[in-house]
């Protein structure tokens, strides 16, 4: 039987809803509450459980262990915990933990498990009046931490970083995102309960540049704080910079799946160019004929590429005013 919870008691001859005032906090008790503190700015908030995820080669790892390395030599403990890292790349890492005082925990590579982990993390949840307010915990793959499509798990295994949460320790995970978006969002792996049990949920948008380099932009799905846009750049020498300007590259992602998407159109466009023709409908009936386009793709991509700050810029348009028609013609590529 549940044992039942009797109300706060009320005195009628006020009003009924007078009980509420023992839930309402005043000015003072918020005024007791201490702001949140960045362990690193418009990314991590101290105390909180956060979810970072992307897609394979998105630079997850590379940006937040030397994230890391920045909160070690602002005076936190660091754990990170990587069970998915191969063999040649442990040196490596291993040397620039040394370096940046960061406690890298490599537990297949001492012959342990993440079950041997969890056990020593549920150990320090479970220990009295700990304070852990100086320690951070990364956890790099999720996936190798719980089964995420498992409710039950998941569940379990976030009960077990709130309670670290709720000693002060400040608990970031790494994961991936599935293969099929929603538009043109990125969806975390794993089952849905992941985004309601964190604080926060920070998705990494990669661009790869002709130099070599990524550009990562930080979309936060869910926040409780308030985060400013913020990029970085992984270098071709794989060192990291933040970037002094926001670079939207959920913006540049989305025209680069339009352009994919429209290639076809674009290749039966100028071919009807190099074939002599002109104007719109000549273009039209072109694509029409020999490419099997409809007129409403081939406009739809004609106004899509054609002004001057199109991205890219691939048709020069031009209005014939005596036969009010338009007239179309290449782009020259730049040298």
């Amino acid at each position: 039987m549940l044992k039942q919870i009797k109300p706060d008691p009320i005195h009628f001859e006020q009003k009924p809803t007078d009980w509420t005032k023992g839930f309402i906090m005043t000015k003072e008790e918020i005024d007791q509450i201490a702001d949140p503190d960045w362990v690193v700015l418009n990314m991590f908030i101290q105390s909180h459980l956060v979810a970072i995820s992307a897609e394979a080669n998105a630079g997850k790892t590379t940006i937040v262990f030397h994230l890391a390395g920045e909160m070690a030599a602002n005076g936190f403990e660091v754990l990170y915990i990587n069970a998915d890292i191969a063999g040649g790349d442990a040196k490596g890492m291993w040397q620039q933990a040394q370096e940046k005082g960061v406690n890298l925990l490599l537990p297949d590579f001492k012959g342990k498990n993440m079950m041997q982990v969890r056990a020593h993390l549920e150990n320090m949840a479970s220990k009295e009046n700990a304070d852990y307010s100086d320690i951070v915990l990364i956890v790099d793959t999720l996936k190798k931490f719980v089964d995420l499509m498992s409710k039950g798990g998941v569940k379990m295994a976030f009960n077990l970083f709130r309670k670290l949460n709720a000693k002060g320790m400040t608990v970031i995970t790494l994961g991936h995102v599935n293969k099929h978006k929603i538009g043109d969002k990125p969806i975390f792996e794993g089952v849905g309960d992941i985004r309601n049990d964190v604080d926060e949920l920070i998705y990494f948008l990669p661009v790869k540049n002709d130099d070599g380099s990524i550009t990562v932009s930080i979309d936060v799905d869910k926040g409780r704080g308030n985060f400013e846009p913020t990029t970085f750049t992984i270098l071709s020498d794989r060192s990291v910079r933040r970037e002094k300007q926001f670079i939207d590259t959920a913006n540049i992602l989305a025209k680069k799946a339009q352009y994919k998407k429209d290639i076809v159109f674009i290749d039966s466009i100028n071919a009807a160019l190099d074939d002599g023709c002109k104007n719109q409908k000549e273009i039209i009936d072109f694509c029409s004929k020999k490419g099997g386009v409809g007129k409403n793709s081939v406009l739809n991509v004609l106004q899509r590429y054609s002004g001057r700050f199109s991205d890219p810029w691939l048709w020069r348009r031009d209005k014939q005013f005596k036969r009010n028609t338009l007239i179309y013609e290449k782009v020259p590529p730049l040298d």
